[in-house]
């Protein structure tokens, strides 16, 4: 619980040092909340969904991300499942997938970054299909594509960027 609890507070960091607002009291509900397809005209032009970051949305990339980085073992999914972890698969992939028009920013194209989150949040979703206890392959599967923990998570910044720098 303690490395949830740390996620949090790390993911409420890195989105407000990257510029997202929101709205949320509570962060990381698992409410599927859809992103929403009103397209805002975006600062430096492009088909950006400048309302993609925006309230329970952004709370959704910025918690989903961390789980993501942590869900290494079945003491991960057990949170999930009991309800202490707030991961929705689904309603991040909407977030992720509303975020796909974003034009390159400072850090350069968010594309790549995008689609790794999408298959990364893919496989978790598999594993948290799993009726009982998921095999440790799985794990495995996942621990390999996502790589070392920090830059998984860095990957955040090219879209957090891209997303302030058109939309803000």
């Amino acid at each position: 619980m303690a490395r949830i609890t740390a996620a949090v507070v790390a993911a409420t960091l890195a989105c407000t040092l990257a510029g997202c607002s929101s709205s949320a009291t509570t962060a990381g509900s698992t409410e599927s909340s859809p992103a929403t397809t009103a397209t805002a005209a975006p600062a430096n032009g492009g088909s950006a969904d400048c309302s993609a970051l925006t309230g329970k949305n952004a709370s959704t990339f910025s918690l989903g991300i961390q789980f993501l980085a942590q869900l290494r073992g079945q003491d991960a999914v057990d949170l999930v499942k009991d309800g202490t972890a707030l991961y929705d698969p689904d309603a991040l992939a909407a977030v992720l997938t509303s975020l796909k028009g974003l034009p390159a920013g400072p850090l350069g194209s968010p594309a790549d970054d995008i689609d790794f989150y999408l298959q990364a949040n893919a496989m978790a979703k598999q594993i948290l299909a799993v009726d009982g206890p998921v095999p440790q392959s799985m794990f495995d599967d996942l621990i390999a594509f996502e790589g070392d923990v920090g830059p998984f998570i860095g990957r955040q910044a090219s879209i957090t960027s891209s997303y302030s720098d058109a939309c803000e």
